[in-house]
């Protein structure tokens, strides 16, 4: 399926002339999306109140904005079309998609290296690393979807990966991967033996101290801890997780924190 892309920009403006410049720069913009691969969702559902405004006064421009922007939310990314950040509707649009998760990206070239038309294409440099009969990833999923984020130090996500929600790691997993169950964790701290914990740091496996992301949108424990999601449920709001600490060479079992917590995802081979 191709990756949603809600186009952010300044449309309105108080000339026709102007107006009409604006949307024709944001219609090419759709269309070269949609060329490279994706499925664009232009801003301005504002054009209806424009076009609509002397038919039917029922429905207000205000109402017809929050339906606009209630698209950012449900987006793989957000586009910032060349020097219209700066706009009151777009550093708004912005705003949304930074609470909701959603990636920002400011140019095609950025669009097209952190959100590929193809999502698994960016998978494929991945490494991997055989410990035991299990072949695991050698690093953390760095594939966004709705509901990831990276860490303030590392946009890109290239050294700690993405922090995921439970369903949003279960998504963004690649074909021929799986999110490990609580078993399959289980397995590979059997296969590490004494203090599974240090290997996990200091090993092949090379387990990043990257904290996670608590639900208000701040990181905590960074250079501390390290939390990692199963695809085992515990119940509806919660699921199993493992997590490291640097002060202990204990590997451990947990639920306490909820499925809306940002931790890291490490797959397996299928």
């Amino acid at each position: 399926m191709r990756p949603r892309v809600y186009v952010a920009g300044k449309l309105t403006a108080k000339h026709p002339i102007l107006y009409l410049k604006n949307l024709t720069k944001l219609i090419r913009a759709c269309i070269n999306l949609i060329r490279l691969g994706y499925a664009p969702f232009p801003t301005g559902l504002d054009l209806l109140w424009f076009v609509n405004l002397e038919e039917d006064e029922t429905i207000t421009e205000a109402e017809i904005k929050e339906a606009s922007i209630a698209w950012v939310t449900v987006a793989d990314a957000v586009l910032v079309l060349d020097n219209w950040k700066d706009s009151p509707g777009t550093k708004k649009e912005m705003d949304v998609a930074k609470k909701a998760g959603v990636p920002v990206i400011m140019s095609i070239e950025e669009l097209l290296r952190e959100c590929p038309p193809d999502k698994q294409a960016k998978q494929k440099g991945y490494k991997s690393v055989k410990l035991g009969t299990q072949v695991w990833m050698e690093k953390n999923l760095n594939i966004n979807v709705s509901g990831s984020w990276t860490h303030p130090d590392d946009p890109t996500g290239k050294k700690y990966g993405r922090y995921y929600t439970w369903d949003a790691a279960m998504k963004a997993v690649p074909k021929g991967w799986h999110l490990p169950s609580d078993e399959e964790w289980q397995k590979l701290i059997d296969y590490l033996g004494e203090d599974p914990g240090k290997k996990l740091r200091k090993g092949k496996f090379r387990a990043l101290l990257s904290g996670y992301r608590y639900g208000n949108g701040a990181f905590y424990g960074m250079g501390s801890l390290a939390l990692f999601w199963s695809s085992s449920q515990y119940d509806a709001t919660y699921a199993w997780y493992r997590h490291v600490y640097s002060s202990n060479t204990t590997v451990y079992r947990d639920l306490n924190f909820n499925k809306t917590y940002g931790f890291c995802a490490r797959c397996v081979k299928d």
